[in-house]
Order: structure tokens, then C-alpha cells, then sequence
């Protein structure tokens, strides 16, 4: 009790208000809600709620206490708030807040008034209806579960009372579902218990050990959070003592002693706490076996540079203490990897053996096979590469596939008579030879291009040429409407165009030159007459005997 009364003395000291709202000690007392109205204000930190004063969130608290929070009225019902570790009230947990009214006969909105401002009059027998089954009423339709009620499948069932089992908060009426029974606070604490049979949270006795545990304190039965101060060993978990009113606060390594339970490390040795609980550990074989303990660790003396020792590798021989405390021996040299292209060429000795790192995967080698090509290391130390591939034959007489031996690439010859292309275009009839050569005939050039060429030509990088005649050369141009064709300097035939004039003694009249055919001519008269020999159509006579009779009609000259 003296250490309550002390902590509200501190508690009113921090707060520094004014005198004339600082009430008596008494009502101070969070666990005991004064009344209040408008003039008789709550303290700062403090809601007047109903006529009481209740306790807003963050105000200074004693630890593990509880008080009431919410409105107490209609279907509103207070829940809980609990003063945590820190000394300040947490948040209200539980509190059923006002809803929205509906036809159900109750004051949802916790303002004193039943259904006010609903239109319930016509749907009265539907919702005494619904309000038999647990549920709300809206204009005659029955909707969720009503307060006091919760919901379990299709059903609505009423809350239940403290003690009663449960599985849910939603279950209790309370608002509370502790360890399987309905509680009147959430209980959270971890030095409370809820009484399964009434349903009510407690402190949980002195010296539990608290869930989750309070360790290095242990619950003092008062409050429902962790102690932090002690005033007996008794307080402290089990092997904790209790300095300065904190449990757990033991002597530092170093720090003289005469008992082990005086040292936070458990140990004393040699008059002071130590980190081990004997000095008979040295750290190797080459420091004595005896040690002392000082400032709170274990020092060995060094033996004497030169006793033998076994520094435990089988690899090394002559073991031997230097004058530091380490005990070494000669190491085998490892200078013979095996093979140099893929492993390093300095080992280690692993107590048995040299061990030779290998080079990294990828690393370039020679496997002495001239036949292959971009050797390198694989991942298991050994080199390699592709094979060469031999598909550039030497000619076209060869055979495009080859083999390699010794790093060159042979090729068989195609058989003798092989169609192929030697590459030059003034031969014809390419063929492969028995010695892998390919050649043809050269090509004849024998055919002029015109008459002005002569017949007989040379062939140069696949062309006939053939020399120009001499100019005037006599030739044909194959053109009916010249005449005199010869040859002219460029190698072309040509000759004089020809005229066609009228034929007027023979009646005919020219129509031009035709270039196959030479000149044309119509003739003026019908196959009725003949030309007289003076330009005049005639009628021929009328019978043979009178043939030579001149037509009446054909003038005479």
C-alpha cells in the first residue's frame, strides 16, 4: 500500500496543476471515478462521461490498473481501459458505441429516445417479429443481429453471460472471450487471470511468473502488469537477486567477489567475478595448464619458446611452442599440380596430401591435339576442345569434307570428270583432271557479230572480239530502201536511201519505200482498164478480135 500511495504522490507532482482543480488524494484514485458536472470540472487528462469523470488515452496511470471507458446508456455499454507498462492508459476496448436507430424499440443511439424519427407504426407485428429472433427491423425487414446478440450460421443468438463458454469476443456480452470463457475485461495483462466461474479478471497471485513471462520479475499479486522494481529476492525470478530495488542487477565481470551468486557471470575465482568458472582451459598447447583470473577473464602464461608440441595437423613435423603461444611445424612444399594447364601450380598440404586449386572454368589450355581448337579448362580440371572442322576444300576438285591429322585438313579428289568452273571464262566444258585440276577448252570465235566484223575472233575474260572490215567494205543491210550499202568505220552496213518516185507513163502512183519490199506503187487503174502508155486509163476492148481497136472513150495522141 505505501509504495501505491507513493507512486500517486509522483504522479500529482508531475502533473503540476493549479491548486484549485487539484482534488484530494482520495479522489485522485483512477480506480474509484468521481462524479462531475460544470463546476466540478475533471482533472486534465480526465472526460466528464454521465456525471463521471473517466480517463482519456495517454494519461498517467498506475501500471496493470483498469478503469471505465463509454457511454452507459440505451444499448451503449462502457468498455475498459487498461494502464500500461509505461504508466499511461491505453486505448477503450469493448465499448458498444451508439448506431443508427432502427424500428427494434431501442435506443441504438444511446440519446434516451426509443425509434424517434422512424415511421414504425406499420410494420410493428414485422418487427416484433424480427425482435424475437434477435435481429434488427428496418420499414418491416428483418436485417443483422441485434445488440446482445451475435451471429452464429443463419442464426442470431443472445450474448452470453460471464463464466460462459465461448470462442469468440463476439460471443460475450462483455465483449470478452478469455481462455475459452466470457470475461468481464479483455485481461490481457500479463499478471491477470480471468475467473472462468464468475467471468471476472484479477491479479494473478504473488510471485506468478507472468504470461508472457515477466522474468526477471515476478507478479506481486497487485496489478495486472509486470513489476519493475523489487524489494526482496523474492520478488526476482528464480537465481535473481534483488540490488537497488532491481532485480537482476549483479556484480560485472572484474568486480571483487566472495560468492559466485554475487557475479552476473555466475563465476567467482580468485576473489573477483570471472567470464569462466575455473582458469584450467589454457587457449593451446603451448601455455601452462594452470591460469588465474583477472579483470574478468582467464590469462595463461606462455611455455618457453621451443617446447615441443602437436599443433594436431598430421602434415607437419618438428612442432614446436614460439614464444607467442602458437605451436607450428614445417609444412611439405606442393609445387607438383596435376597437370599445369588446368590447376594451379602451388598447393596446400591438408594434413595427408598436396591440394591444388583449379583454374577457373573457362580458362584457356592446350590439350596437345592439333586437331581441336579454343581449348579450355572445364570445371573438373581438365582441358579441351571442339574438334577442327574440315570443310574448306584446297579446289572444286576436292571433296568439301575433310579429315584432320596432325592439324591439317586432308581432302579426297572428286573423281576424274567432275562438272566444275576453273575460273575462266574464255574455256568451255569444265572438268576435273585425275590431279585435282579443273579445266576446260578454249572457246572458238567464229561467229561475227555483223557483216562489217571479221569472221575470226579472239577471246578476252569470257568476249569474243572480232575486228572491223575496212571501211566501204560492200555488204548488205538488209534494207530494201538503200542502195550501195558498204561498211563504215564504226562496223555498221549502210547505203543511200532510195527514192520512189510516180510511175506516171505506167499509171502508177507511189506509195513509198517499204524496207523488205523496196518501193510500192497503186495502180490508178480499175481491172477494167489499162494504162495507155501516156498516163490515161482506157477501157480495154470489148472482145479479143477487136483488141486492137481503140475505146471509143480513150483519147487519141
Amino acid at each position: 500500500m505505501m509504495r501505491a500511495k507513493m507512486w500517486k504522490l509522483a504522479v500529482l507532482t508531475s502533473l503540476g496543476l493549479a491548486a484549485c482543480l487539484v482534488p484530494a488524494l482520495e479522489e485522485f484514485d483512477q480506480e474509484k471515478p468521481r462524479g462531475c458536472n460544470t463546476e466540478h470540472p475533471c482533472l486534465s487528462g480526465f472526460a466528464c462521461v454521465e456525471g463521471h469523470c473517466q480517463p482519456e488515452e495517454g494519461t498517467a496511470c498506475q501500471p496493470g490498473s483498469t478503469a471505465a471507458c463509454g457511454l452507459e446508456a440505451g444499448e451503449c455499454q462502457p468498455g475498459v481501459r487498461t494502464c500500461g507498462d509505461e504508466g499511461t492508459y491505453g486505448p477503450c476496448v469493448g465499448a458498444s458505441l451508439p448506431t443508427t436507430e432502427v424500428c427494434n424499440g431501442k435506443d441504438d443511439d444511446c440519446n434516451g429516445s426509443t425509434d424517434e424519427q422512424l415511421s414504425c407504426a406499420d410494420a410493428g407485428d414485422l418487427c416484433a417479429a424480427c425482435a424475437t429472433e434477435g435481429r434488427t427491423c428496418v420499414d418491416g425487414t428483418c436485417g443483422s443481429c441485434l445488440e446482445g446478440y451475435f451471429a452464429e450460421g443463419s442464426r442470431c443468438l443472445p450474448k452470453r453471460a460471464l463464466g460462459e463458454s465461448c470462442a469468440e469476443n463476439a460471443h460475450c456480452g462483455s465483449g470478452f472471450c478469455v481462455d475459452g470463457s466470457c470475461c468481464d475485461q479483455a485481461c490481457t495483462g500479463p499478471c491477470e487471470r480471468c475467473d472462468v466461474t464468475r467471468g471476472t479478471c484479477s491479479a494473478a497471485e504473488d510471485g506468478n511468473a507472468g504470461d508472457p513471462l515477466c522474468a526477471p520479475y515476478l507478479c506481486d499479486g497487485t496489478g495486472g502488469a509486470c513489476p519493475i522494481r523489487c524489494a526482496a529476492n523474492e520478488d526476482c525470478a528464480a537465481g535473481v537477486l534483488c540490488v537497488n530495488n532491481r532485480c537482476g542487477d549483479k556484480l560485472p565481470l572484474g568486480a571483487a567477489c566472495t560468492v559466485s551468486g554475487q557475479c552476473s557471470s555466475g563465476h567467482c575465482v580468485d576473489g573477483n567475478c570471472c567470464g569462466a568458472a575455473a582458469c584450467d582451459s589454457p587457449p593451446g598447447p603451448c601455455y601452462q595448464t594452470a591460469g588465474t583470473c583477472s579483470n574478468g577473464e582467464c590469462s595463461y602464461t606462455p611455455r618457453p619458446a621451443g617446447t615441443s608440441c602437436d599443433d594436431s595437423n598430421p602434415g607437419t613435423i618438428n612442432d614446436v611452442c614460439n614464444n607467442s603461444g602458437v605451436c607450428a611445424g614445417t609444412v611439405p612444399v606442393c609445387n607438383t599440380p596435376p597437370n599445369t594447364q588446368c590447376y594451379n601450380s602451388t598447393g596446400s598440404w591438408d594434413g595427408a596430401k598436396c591440394v591444388y586449386t583449379l583454374k577457373a572454368a573457362g580458362s584457356s589450355c592446350s590439350d596437345g591435339n592439333a586437331c581441336t581448337t579454343g581449348d579450355v579448362c572445364n570445371a573438373s580440371g581438365t582441358c579441351g576442345g571442339s574438334p577442327v572442322v574440315c570443310n574448306s576444300a584446297p579446289s572444286q576438285c576436292h571433296e568439301p569434307t575433310g579429315t584432320c591429322s596432325g592439324g591439317t585438313c586432308s581432302h579426297a579428289l572428286k573423281p576424274s570428270g567432275t562438272s566444275c568452273n576453273d575460273g575462266n571464262g574464255c574455256t568451255t566444258g569444265d572438268v576435273c583432271n585425275s590431279f585435282g585440276t579443273c579445266g576446260g577448252s578454249p572457246v572458238v570465235c567464229n561467229t561475227a557479230p555483223s557483216q562489217c566484223h571479221e569472221p575470226t575472233g579472239t577471246c578476252s575474260a569470257g568476249t569474243c572480239i572480232h575486228a572491223l572490215k575496212p571501211s566501204g567494205t560492200s555488204c548488205n543491210d538488209g534494207n530494201a530502201c538503200t542502195a550501195g550499202d558498204v561498211c563504215k568505220s564504226f562496223g555498221t552496213c549502210g547505203g543511200s536511201t532510195v527514192t520512189c518516185p510516180n510511175r506516171d507513163s505506167e499509171c502508177l502512183i507511189s506509195r513509198g519505200c517499204h524496207a523488205s519490199l523496196g518501193c510500192v506503187y497503186d495502180n490508178k487503174c480499175t481491172s477494167l482498164q489499162y494504162c495507155n502508155g501516156y498516163g490515161q486509163c482506157c477501157s480495154k476492148p470489148l472482145s479479143i478480135n477487136n483488141a486492137s481497136s481503140m475505146p471509143p472513150s480513150c483519147p487519141l495522141y
